[in-house]
């Protein structure tokens, strides 16, 4: 292959290599192509009009003067002395050494002025300023890259194997223009040579940031993805909570207080005898008091299942302690029921757990509150706990109706039929064991039910033992 076709191939490369990574400046809108770009382009340019080249820029414009021919190569020569720095930093920032890089822009664009402003004679005499100067710069992209090596960023090996390659031949180029280094062969520009070495390593290190940025577009994509698809559960979920929310109160709670208004009315007449009026009284104040423990379940509930979620705040708990206590709110209710209640535990001895004290609260309640209401009367109610490793396993055991079987796969979740009555025809809304559930999940443990045997139910919930 003769030296001009060697050339051809080479500007060929340069001009390809500078209108690709121009576009894909407009495309992405980085601001490292854009350098790039220009840089292959300012050479290539300079490539057009070297005296140890084709000069086929002469040959495509023959009415340009020589000296502007000069006064072109020069400039766009000059421009290399800060598009390379700018390069190299915009794609492994440091901002140690931006100070630096301001003073490349100023040099460069103070050379590319006075080029314009001088005639040829004067100009030409800082081309020995400008090697050295482009020396300087090699110099300092070298410095970001070795950052950036340092640092593990992508392509900075490959980035840097280029430019130490390139800088050899532009040292030679550098060496013959001179006179310091004599070759007599003219052959190629060296330093057309050194730019197509460079950008082809420099394709390989872009291609890896590429690469790079594709990787974590996907994942972003994918987390987007799980996002979107967890806010559309919780909304879904949401949406779930209002409908079943406005089921219980249009239809557990607005019965009662109809009953309660028919049974007001009647106490207001006077065809009711005093015995009457007394039991009217009791079952309004029963009621009254169902109606507001359901409203009661129901608001923690909504809470606990909201978006917003119920506020855990952990704190060390005496947790024998607050059984004893929960037990006793619940003596009156037993004893109405001729049932036993009693705490499986070694007195004296107190038991800490790490738990926000209204959910442990709030679980005992609802489950020993339960245990009552499910067993007949004579029945037993057993509240206890045991240490297993690093929790604490609390449980009530009862041997009323127990749990039948279709129920135990659903009754922790708040549906229509986990909703039935108790041994006394108490009312029940399917509110409180839901409300267990999420508090304790809340709260880092975890509640299930077991058959008790011979008959009647055990529920279990762990708390963290304190340290």
């Amino acid at each position: 292959m003769s030296e001009e076709n060697i050339e051809m191939v080479q500007l060929g490369c340069l001009l390809f290599i500078s209108a690709y990574h121009i576009i894909l400046y407009f495309q992405l809108r980085r601001n490292y192509y854009l350098y790039l770009g220009l840089l292959s382009f300012t050479i290539l340019v300079r490539a057009l009009l070297v005296d140890d080249g084709s000069q086929l820029f002469f040959q495509l414009f023959s009415n340009v003067d020589r000296l502007v021919g000069r006064k072109i190569e020069y400039f766009v020569t000059f421009s290399s002395l800060f598009l390379m720095p700018m390069f190299i930093y915009d794609l492994y920032p440091n901002k140690r050494l931006r100070r630096y890089l301001r003073f490349f822009q100023l040099e460069g664009g103070a050379l590319m002025l006075f080029v314009l402003l001088t005639p040829y004679y004067i100009f030409r005499e800082t081309v020995d300023f400008f090697q050295l100067s482009m020396i300087a710069s090699f110099a300092f992209t070298f410095l970001i890259l070795n950052s950036a090596i340092k640092k593990k960023m992508i392509g900075a090996k490959i980035t840097f194997f280029g430019i130490l390659v390139s800088f050899g031949f532009v040292l030679i180029q550098m060496g013959k223009n001179s006179e310091i280094v004599t070759i007599t062969s003219n052959g190629p520009n060296l330093i057309s040579i050194a730019v197509v070495i460079y950008f082809f390593f420099q394709s390989i290190a872009l291609s890896e940031i590429f690469a790079q940025s594709f990787r974590e577009n996907e994942q972003l994509n994918k987390e987007l993805e799980e996002r979107v698809s967890t806010r559309t559960e919780q909304l879904s979920k949401s949406n779930l909570i209002k409908d079943r929310f406005l089921k219980i109160v249009s239809h557990d709670l607005r019965a009662p207080l109809g009953s309660l208004k028919s049974m007001l009315a009647l106490l207001g007449t006077k065809s009711i005898t005093e015995e009457q009026s007394n039991t009217l009284r009791e079952k309004i104040g029963s009621s009254l008091t169902g109606s507001i423990d359901m409203l009661d379940d129901l608001l923690e509930w909504t809470k606990a299942t909201s978006e917003s979620k119920v506020q855990v705040r952990k704190e060390r708990v005496n947790i024998l302690e607050l059984m004893q206590s929960t037990l006793a709110l619940f003596e009156g209710v037993a004893l109405r029921k001729n049932i036993e209640l009693t705490l499986n535990s070694q007195k004296g001895s107190p038991v800490f757990v790490e738990s926000d004290i209204n959910v442990a609260n709030v679980v005992l309640r609802n489950l020993i509150n339960n245990a009552i209401k499910f067993t007949d009367e004579n029945g037993h109610v057993k509240v206890g706990l045991r240490r297993k490793g690093k929790t604490v396993e609390v449980y009530t055991e009862d041997d009323g109706i127990g749990v039948p079987h279709e129920m135990k796969q659903s009754i922790f979740e708040m549906e229509s039929k986990n909703r039935r009555s108790g041994t006394h025809n108490e009312k029940s809304t399917g509110v409180g064991l839901a409300l267990c559930k999420d508090l304790i999940l809340q709260n880092g443990g975890k509640i299930w039910v077991e058959d008790n045997v011979p008959k009647g139910t055990i529920f279990k919930f762990t708390l963290e033992l304190s340290a």
